[in-house]
């Protein structure tokens, strides 16, 4: 039994908690469960690629439990901390994987692309609140939902969080001892915190303090996250602490080192706090301690200085220029201002000296911080970005492959489709990337960089004059290899997906090369790609075929992406079809999951019930498992009894269904239309990764639900 906090013992009085008593128990996957990206994106070696740092490494995955030793570039010494019942001698998470979670077998498969960067194209609690039907469609004709299912009418009420999630998920916090109960309820109560007032929320963070001392890693290092999920002002003097390792770090975690892992999710906690805090002293603050990590991590583990690469490109410094002089911009501290951030990045990113693995995470963060800026900084630092990464991309300068891998991403984030000569530069490079780059990951992320940068009509001269080639290519590369057709595909469902969204009518051209090449294929992987880039570009004539390849295909990985595609064109009249694969599916928990989430998307209100009822009267570890986390993905205010319950009843349910129960009580109430952690997941260059970015046991950021 732990010591009650006092948020506890005030909102004890509350009745919920009478219902409470029963102990939790048992489970096996690491921070509550694993759920986005592959199941492994990390190279042998931990990043591989060659180059002038070809021995880099990275520990072993998975966190492991500290010793008063431990920290930055230790791994830890062997052995699961206390209260963990599923981890092997090396505090490595074993047993089987999670239900729902995605087997891929090559670091080229599209689905790694699809799996990070899904949760914009799906927007799945916006669509699930707002009941939004597309214009044109037969839906739209239709008519909409009873009155009593209206928009918002499902949403849970800050009542409800309040007086029952946050009771329940303080409780199970303060009486367990299961490393998965802890963590899933640590993230739970940050996601149900977030919109609360500051009092609250400080309260909520003085419960978490105590785990950042805990004995297991795995919980300490979510007590650090939690925190900057949390995402309050107050937050920062305590992560900054442990990032940085000082004294009252130390303290902190009980311990003469913080451990590198403990240090790294702080870290991305840090950005995390930045990117919502309105204080510009506070951005300073982040940006000042990131950098100086940067700068004296010397450790063998590149875990840390990844993180705080990352971190800085979703935490920029709100004025342009500090109050000196442009004359001594050379002497500007990175804090100081935006130019002086980006201008230290560019310095590491050009340095011979600094890892390869975490500079490969430099071009994204460096065109990340150009946002906002006046056009007068703007476009000269877009110009001399361009040529920098075009430049690796053409071998002028010998890189290891993940840093070709992260200029080709970030140039589809830096380009548009107008007459300016860096754009046409940025376009130039892309069309022509199986000239210079051998890579078959580069080459094929290309294809989507290409479609984001005809998404974009740019302000220049012949504002949309370079869509037309890439159009061309897109529609060229459908004829191409089988492994490279899927990622073409995906790009047309982005270029799509953004005429949509901008109110464009798609290319006729382009939907007319999908829909024929969705016709002829035969390969599951090719027919999931395909069937996904369909639904996002909203393709309804496509309905007939989704529909015969889902009786042709017996594999549920690409069942489940033809049925997520009819989700995402949203005719409604497709809920029927669906709805009879969920309830033949509960022994087939990847196709139930992918079925839940596309009758989301079709507003499907009765769903929740259905899966109340199947998660009720489930026996089995995976169905359970699959009915709570879909039931928290798609689930409203008609989710929290029976979850609770779940959470609740270790009579009837299995420790790590229970465990999953908190985890979805967590996505129920978090206020954001998105994850958490779609933020860094999307764009990422997943190549270049470390175990506490994504990691196959589920322990990374990218991991966490």
């Amino acid at each position: 039994m732990r010591t009650s906090s006092p948020l506890l013992r005030a909102l004890a009085a509350s009745s919920i908690l009478a219902a409470l008593s029963v102990g939790l128990g048992n489970t096996s996957r690491a921070h509550g469960g694993t759920y986005r990206g592959p199941s492994s994106t990390a190279p042998a070696g931990g990043g591989g690629g060659g180059g002038a740092n070809a021995g880099d490494t990275v520990p072993p995955s998975g966190p492991t439990s500290p010793t008063g030793s431990g920290g930055s570039g230790s791994s830890g010494s062997s052995g699961s901390g206390r209260g963990s019942g599923s981890t092997g001698s090396t505090g490595t998470p074993v047993g089987p994987t999670q239900p729902g979670s995605i087997q891929i077998s090559t670091e080229t498969d599209w689905s790694h692309w699809w799996e990070l960067n899904k949760d914009r194209y799906l927007n799945l609690k916006s669509r699930i609140y707002s009941n939004d039907i597309k214009p044109g469609s037969a839906s739209f004709f239709l008519g909409g939902w009873p009155a009593a299912l209206s928009k918002d009418s499902l949403r849970p009420t800050t009542e409800q969080i309040r007086e029952h999630v946050v009771p329940a998920l303080l409780h199970a916090l303060e009486t367990e001892s299961h490393n998965e109960i802890i963590t899933g309820c640590l993230i739970a109560l940050a996601k149900a915190g977030r919109p609360e007032t500051p009092q609250f929320a400080s309260e909520l963070q003085r419960a978490f303090l105590p785990f950042l001392s805990d004995s297991n890693q795995e919980i300490a290092e979510t007590a650090a996250l939690s925190i900057g999920i949390l995402s309050h002002d107050s937050g920062v003097p305590v992560l900054i602490d442990l990032l940085l390792d000082t004294e009252k770090g130390r303290e902190l975690v009980k311990r003469n080192r913080v451990h590198f892992r403990t240090r790294s999710f702080a870290a991305y906690g840090l950005s995390i706090i930045g990117k919502r805090s309105d204080d510009r002293g506070i951005h300073s603050q982040i940006v000042a301690a990131l950098f100086e990590t940067l700068r004296t991590d010397h450790s063998g583990t590149k875990d840390l200085r990844v993180a705080c690469m990352i971190a800085l490109g979703r935490t920029p410094i709100r004025n342009p220029f500090p109050l000196q002089t442009i004359s001594a911009r050379k002497t500007w501290k990175p804090e100081s201002c935006r130019v002086a951030e980006i201008d230290h990045l560019r310095a590491f990113f050009d340095s011979e000296e600094a890892s390869f693995l975490v500079r490969a995470h430099a071009p994204a963060t460096l065109v990340g911080l150009l946002s906002d800026l006046p056009v007068s900084i703007y476009a000269p630092m877009k110009s001399e970005l361009a040529t920098s990464f075009i430049q690796r991309i053409r071998g002028k300068r010998s890189e290891a492959r993940e840093v070709v891998q992260g200029c080709v991403i970030a140039l589809g984030l830096l380009g548009d489709s107008d007459g300016d000569s860096v754009d046409k530069e940025i376009r130039k490079a892309l069309l022509n990337i199986e000239k210079h780059v051998a890579d078959p990951l580069a080459r094929r992320l290309a294809a989507i960089s290409m479609a984001q940068v005809a998404s974009r009509p740019g302000i220049g001269a012949d504002s949309n004059s370079g869509r037309v080639d890439i159009e061309k290519a897109l529609i060229r590369g459908m004829s191409g290899s089988t492994l490279e057709r899927p990622w073409f595909a995906l790009a047309i469902g982005v270029l799509g997906h953004s005429d949509s969204d901008n109110r464009r009518a798609p290319s006729a051209q382009l939907c007319e090369a999908l829909l024929e090449r969705l016709g002829k294929a035969q390969s599951p992987p090719e027919i999931g790609a395909l069937a996904v880039a369909v639904g996002m570009v909203g393709l309804e004539d496509a309905q007939p075929l989704l529909r015969a390849k889902l009786d042709e295909l017996s594999v549920d990985e690409a069942r489940g992406y033809l049925v997520l595609a009819m989700g995402l064109i949203g005719r409604r009249e497709s809920i029927a079809h669906v709805q009879t694969i969920v309830s033949s599916s509960r022994y087939r928990p990847t196709l139930l999951r992918q079925s839940a989430v596309s009758l989301g998307l079709m507003g499907d209100k009765r769903l929740v019930p259905d899966l109340v009822r199947m998660m009720g009267e489930a026996n089995g570890l995976a169905t359970q498992a699959a009915t709570a986390s879909a039931l928290g993905f798609i689930g409203d205010s008609r989710s929290i009894d029976p979850l609770l319950q779940m959470l609740t009843s270790s009579e009837l349910y299995t420790d790590t269904a229970r465990g999953f129960a908190a985890v979805s009580l967590g996505l129920v109430a978090d206020d954001s239309e998105l994850p958490w952690n779609a933020n860094f997941a999307s764009d990422i260059n997943y190549r270049a990764t470390t175990p506490t970015l994504n990691d196959e046991n589920g322990a990374g950021l990218l991991n966490i639900l």
